[in-house]
């Protein structure tokens, strides 16, 4: 999002004429709109970019102009270096496809904080990398709730919910987005049965509107990921889930 708004930036500086400056605003608008950015953002675009046209003075229209660029300029580039202030305005579209987004690359940062070499220099050595091993479900989400927390601060772990005749605990939650995270970790006496009943048990039990099955199944007891998903998902008017699967190639 910052390199958008940068580009922004660079390209509303060069514009002189008011013809210009609102073609660039439109596309501007429409960029936006495309990335799926809340109406209070596009809202604001408006108001910073409105101007007085004088019919009798292209001058004077010019110089107004350049007063709404300018300050144009300036909202952008608060944005750019106010990541809060981004994230509170993106709808919740965005949020959702952002976590789901991170959820989805997990084992990247796994594999760039494991297996990228340290610098000589660093103070952690490769044996304290080494020393970190997922061993069980308490594991990952120790490890995928810090990865969470600086883009979702509302992030809470072990979170009780009501659900009207008995009480669940979640692994993560966030409440804003209505969001439930159930983090999944094979072992060797799990069963693929097992695991389906879980899954099962917690999509009925759980009354958040999108719930995330983290699953990382470093025993690879689902033998067919593909078909694991395409069985579990389900898109539902009040109730959405998704099947996010990793299968660790380093045990």
């Amino acid at each position: 999002m910052n390199t958008l708004f940068e580009t922004f930036i660079e390209q509303l500086s060069s514009i002189k004429s008011p013809q210009e400056f609102d073609l660039q605003v439109t596309t501007i608008k429409e960029a936006l709109n495309n990335a799926n950015v809340s109406y209070k953002i596009i809202a604001n675009i408006d108001t910073q970019s409105y101007y007085m046209k004088n019919n009798f003075s292209v001058k004077s229209t010019t110089e107004n102009m350049q007063t709404a660029k300018d300050a144009l300029i300036k909202y952008f580039k608060i944005l750019q270096y106010d990541t809060k202030q981004v994230a509170s305005d993106l709808s919740q579209e965005s949020k959702l496809l952002i976590l789901k987004q991170i959820l989805n690359n997990f084992y990247m940062f796994l594999e760039e904080f494991t297996e990228r070499p340290l610098n000589s220099r660093a103070g952690i050595k490769p044996e304290h990398i080494a020393a970190i091993k997922i061993k069980n479900e308490y594991d990952v989400q120790h490890i995928l709730y810090a990865l969470l927390k600086p883009l979702f601060p509302e992030a809470r772990l072990e979170v009780t919910n009501d659900t009207g005749f008995s009480t669940v605990r979640c692994d993560i939650w966030l409440k804003n987005l209505s969001v439930v995270i159930e983090v999944k970790c094979s072992r060797k006496s799990m069963t693929i049965k097992n695991l389906t009943e879980e899954i099962a048990s917690d999509m009925v039990h759980y009354t958040a509107n999108h719930i995330f099955f983290f699953i990382y199944d470093k025993n690879k007891i689902i033998k067919n990921p593909q078909a694991f998903k395409d069985t579990y998902e389900k898109n539902g008017n009040e109730k959405t889930t998704y099947i996010i699967l990793h299968q660790p190639k380093i045990l």
